[in-house]
């Protein structure tokens, strides 16, 4: 989460879509935590053997490519018609 706050607060664009990446991004984030933490709990309760591996690989591949895909969102979204519209 504080690295995708970095990095809404760290692209070049007005405040007001800063402020909107962190109310989306931030809550969006949660989601993905929260699926994240209830998938590993099934898998620890119903395969415990798979638990590991999708803990340690699994996982932690999906949750960084999830936040960097809500990053994205943002920007295009967000960011990019009004760089568009200036230029």
């Amino acid at each position: 989460m504080y690295i995708y706050l970095a990095a809404v607060l760290a692209c070049p664009c007005r405040w007001r879509d800063k402020g909107w990446g962190i109310l989306v991004g931030i809550p969006a984030i949660f989601l993905i935590n929260f699926i994240r933490v209830a998938t590993m709990m099934l898998l620890g309760a119903y395969w415990p053997d798979l638990f590991e591996w999708t803990h340690l690989y699994g996982w932690q591949a999906l949750v960084i490519i999830l936040t960097m895909a809500v990053w994205i969102f943002w920007a295009e979204l967000f960011v990019r018609p009004r760089d568009q519209a200036t230029s």
